[in-house]
C-alpha cells in the first residue's frame, strides 16, 4: 500500500521504473514528460509530427527504425523504451561529454547551461515527491520562454491543464508564476531555495547557472568573518579600485602590465593607482610580479581568480534593482540560512595578507595569440 506522497512500505516510490509490460507507446510518453519535453519537441527531434506522438503515447507504436532516435532524444536505451531495465546503465558523465562534443565549440558554454537548467529541474522535482514533474517542468519551461517560445506560452499553460486531472491542480497553483504577471515585465531568472542549497538559472540578457550546495555545518562555516568581509568591501570604494580591476580584466589572459600605465589609461593618478594595486595583491585579489632592467627594479601586475571576479561584480549588480524585471521565485526552504554569526564556524575566517606567490597552481593555461 502507498500514501498519497507516492511513499510504498517507508520507500520512496522512483518514478523513473516501469512496469516490463508498460505498452511502448506510453513508456515512451512516460519518458518523454520526465525529460520535461512537449509532443511536438520529440517529434520534431525524431522526424515526424505532434500527431504521430500522440497516437503512439494513446495506444500505438512508433515504427522500429525510429526507436534509436526516439531512445538518444530521451536519454535512455532502447531496452528502457519497453521498460526493461538495461544490463549496464549509462555513464552520465560519458553522455554529458559525448553531448557537449556534438556542439559547435562556440555554443557549448550555453548548451552546458540547458543541460544543467534540466538538472536543476530534476533536483526540484526530487526535492518534493509532493511535486507533479510533468506539470512543475512544463510552468518552469513556459515561465522562462525557454527557446524564446513567448508566442506558444499561453497554449503550454492550457495544455499542460489539460494532461493533468483535478488531483494536481493545487499543485499547479502552487508553482504558477506568469499566468497573472504583468506582459510588460520581463523575467530574467528563476531562484530556487531548498533546505538542501541554492540554485538559480538566468536567461533573457544573462545565461548562466548557479548551484549551491549546503554545507554540512553551515554557511556561516564557510563564509568569512565580519570584519574580513567589511576590510573587503572597504577597499573595494576606495577611489579607482574598481576601475583598475576592470582595466586588469580588458587585458589578454596573463597580460602584464605596469602601474604608470594603467594610470594613464585611467587618467588618474599614477601613486594613487598603485597604491590600490598594491593593496589588491597584498590580499591575493591581483598578482605582481617584480622584473629588473637597465632602469632599476618595477612591479607589473595581472588579474587572477578571473572567474570569481567576474562572478562577484555580475552578482552584486544582479542585486541592484533594475526597472521592469522580475525574478521568479520558488522557496521550499523551511531552515534559516544562517544558524549562527557568519565566520563563527569558519576555521579560516580571518582574511590573511599574502605570504608567498605558490598558493596558485596551474593545471592548464592556454597560449596567447
Amino acid at each position: 500500500m502507498s500514501n498519497s506522497n507516492g511513499v510504498r512500505n517507508g520507500t520512496e516510490k522512483n518514478p523513473y521504473t516501469s512496469s516490463p509490460y508498460t505498452k511502448i507507446g506510453e513508456r515512451i510518453g512516460q519518458l518523454r514528460k520526465q525529460a520535461g519535453l512537449k509532443q511536438e519537441e520529440l517529434g520534431r527531434a525524431v522526424g515526424v509530427t505532434t500527431q504521430a506522438v500522440s497516437r503512439w503515447e494513446c495506444g500505438g507504436a512508433p515504427d522500429i527504425e525510429l526507436l534509436p532516435a526516439i531512445a538518444d532524444t530521451l536519454h535512455v536505451s532502447v531496452d528502457e523504451l519497453f521498460g526493461r531495465t538495461p544490463v549496464a546503465q549509462t555513464d552520465i558523465k560519458e553522455l554529458f561529454d559525448r553531448t557537449l562534443y556534438s556542439y559547435p565549440k562556440k555554443d557549448r558554454m550555453k548548451a552546458a547551461c540547458d543541460l544543467m537548467w534540466n538538472i536543476q529541474k530534476a533536483v526540484l522535482r526530487c526535492e518534493d515527491s509532493n511535486i507533479d514533474s510533468v506539470a512543475v517542468s512544463n510552468i518552469l519551461d513556459a515561465a522562462t520562454q525557454k527557446n524564446q517560445r513567448k508566442t506558444t506560452q499561453s497554449q503550454d499553460v492550457q495544455s499542460q491543464n489539460n494532461e493533468h486531472d483535478e488531483h494536481n491542480e493545487h499543485k499547479k497553483k502552487a508553482y504558477s508564476t506568469t499566468e497573472d504577471s504583468d506582459a510588460s515585465i520581463s523575467t530574467s531568472g528563476l531562484y530556487i531555495e531548498t533546505d538542501s542549497g541554492y540554485m538559480s538559472y538566468g536567461f533573457n540578457n544573462l545565461d548562466y547557472i548557479f548551484l549551491l550546495s549546503q554545507p554540512e555545518n553551515g554557511f556561516e562555516s564557510v563564509i568569512k568573518d565580519a570584519d574580513s568581509l567589511r576590510r573587503l568591501f572597504f577597499l573595494l570604494v576606495k577611489p579607482y579600485c574598481l576601475e583598475v580591476v576592470a582595466a586588469l580584466y580588458a587585458k589578454k589572459p596573463n597580460e602584464n602590465v605596469t602601474g604608470r600605465l594603467l594610470a594613464k589609461e585611467l587618467n588618474a593618478p599614477e601613486p594613487e593607482v598603485i597604491a590600490v594595486l598594491d593593496e589588491l595583491c597584498k590580499y591575493h585579489l591581483i598578482r605582481n610580479l617584480e622584473i629588473t632592467d637597465t632602469n632599476g627594479k618595477m612591479h607589473i601586475y595581472s588579474y587572477e581568480n578571473s572567474a570569481e571576479w567576474v562572478a562577484f561584480l555580475t552578482f552584486a549588480s544582479m542585486l541592484m534593482y533594475t526597472e521592469n524585471e522580475a525574478r521568479l521565485a520558488v522557496n521550499m526552504r523551511k531552515q534559516s540560512a544562517f544558524s549562527a554569526p557568519i565566520g563563527s564556524k569558519n576555521p579560516f575566517a580571518s582574511w590573511n595578507e599574502r605570504k608567498d606567490d605558490n598558493e596558485r597552481i596551474n593545471l592548464y593555461q592556454s597560449g596567447n595569440e
